[in-house]
């Protein structure tokens, strides 16, 4: 029976050295011998030093992310971080503080993290942020330090008020490109009126399942929109929507419920 187990894990580990850095077969290894194999494969030298992460390696593992993050982080700057449905807690992410040239940060789905761990993160050279699917998110007053985004992804950010988006509107730059708002019932035609005479270079706009959303502010969106959802929409008026003619968008959906 104790050979059978060495062969077992023989083969494992003849996987492992086919499949890395991906983890096609992660599930099957305890978390000690992906540790031990992944950081004799990949780990990380000052000759090669880490400029992107992405949890999507680790199949949601949040100890093999934080233990990644740990060893790999020290006197190194990120660029890109993306983190997805992973139960990292505030304290987790203690070690980003000193990250200063962040260009891309997602934390999509981390439900456990709060407003005031992403305000401590340093979002001064920041270019795109994720915050998909994050209910528990009340205030967008961290992006009083962003003033560089040309992308900001709020799908399911449900629970932010008016006021969440006035801040956004004032501290985000004109350059503004991608917004999307999917989801979030808050959002009304005062928000989307300011939204459409700030960012003139928008050119995504996704406002799926915004239900109740008067559609008169589609006439005061710039002219370099390509991509507009309106999936969802009960209240769209042929008016409003005819004004987009003459526009560059390349996909519009206007699919009732």
């Amino acid at each position: 029976m104790e050979l059978k187990i060495i062969q077992i894990n023989d083969k494992i580990n003849q996987l492992i050295n086919l499949i890395l850095p991906f983890f096609e077969y992660r599930d099957l290894l305890t978390t000690a011998q992906v540790n031990k194999s992944f950081n004799s494969k990949v780990k990380l030298d000052n000759r090669n030093p880490i400029k992107s992460f992405s949890s999507e390696s680790f199949t949601s593992s949040k100890s093999l992310v934080i233990e990644y993050l740990k060893q790999n982080l020290v006197k190194r700057q990120l660029e890109t971080l993306f983190l997805q449905f992973i139960d990292i807690k505030d304290d987790d992410l203690d070690l980003l503080n000193q990250q200063s040239k962040l260009i891309s940060l997602s934390l999509n789905a981390c439900h456990s993290l709060s407003t005031n761990k992403i305000n401590s993160i340093s979002l001064v050279s920041l270019k795109k942020l994720e915050l998909y699917w994050m209910p528990q998110l009340k205030s967008l007053d961290f992006l009083f330090k962003a003033h560089s985004l040309i992308e900001i992804n709020l799908s399911g950010v449900v629970s932010l008020s008016e006021r969440s988006y006035e801040v956004m509107i004032e501290c985000t730059s004109t350059a503004l490109k991608t917004l999307n708002l999917t989801r979030n019932q808050s959002v009304n035609n005062k928000i989307m009126k300011l939204i459409a005479a700030k960012f003139i270079n928008l050119e995504y706009l996704n406002l799926y399942a915004l239900t109740k959303l008067d559609t008169s502010f589609l006439s005061c969106l710039g002219e370099e929109l390509r991509f507009l959802d309106l999936c969802g929409n009960q209240f769209l008026v042929d008016s409003h929507i005819e004004s987009l003619k003459g526009s560059k968008l390349t996909y519009l959906n206007l699919v009732n419920f």
